[in-house]
């Protein structure tokens, strides 16, 4: 009987410390972490959309942002003045922290607008893969890889993005 219980016991200490260590692996972001950048994206998409340029560029770090901030936020203001943006839905595919500050995030996007100028509806699908950085208990953007969600009008500003993810960082 006691080598039953004792081998009952090791059993389920097994288990559990299987169960963690499978928990901690697959679990790489915490739910308030993966939280926090959502809440910050979707800020992006409703600032993009709402063209509310200073909320948008608020989310954006000046400081760390890899590519040109002043080429980037031309483009977003470029954007506002020749298109009418009249929907973005997105899906987050991955999101993968790099360290306790960095969060990597891959979205898949549909996008439509009219030209201002000639009326055209267009319709873009794309991937894009958005870089974000912690600071004082936020995200903020610091640089964008895949195909351009924001700031298409501007070629200066395509030119800037790069085309992988693995340039990001």
């Amino acid at each position: 009987m006691r080598k039953t219980v004792w081998m009952l016991f090791l059993i389920v200490a097994t288990l559990s410390f299987a169960d963690s260590a499978t928990d901690k692996t697959t679990r790489a972001l915490d739910d308030s972490q993966e939280e926090l950048v959502k809440e910050s994206f979707r800020t992006l998409v409703s600032a993009y959309l709402d063209k509310d340029i200073e909320t948008f560029m608020e989310h954006v770090s000046e400081a760390k942002f890899q590519q040109d901030y002043i080429t980037f936020e031309d483009a977003i203001r470029e954007d506002f003045r020749v298109y009418n943006l009249l929907d973005l839905d997105y899906w987050f595919e991955q999101i993968v922290p790099d360290g306790d500050d960095l969060i990597y995030m891959k979205v898949r996007w549909h996008k439509e607008y009219e030209s201002i100028c000639s009326s055209k509806l267009h319709r873009k699908n794309g991937v894009s893969w958005f870089l974000f950085m912690k600071r004082d208990g936020t995200y903020k953007l610091i640089g964008m890889a895949g195909q351009a969600m924001w700031g298409e009008s501007r070629t200066e500003w395509l030119q800037e993005t790069p085309i992988s993810s693995r340039k990001m960082r």
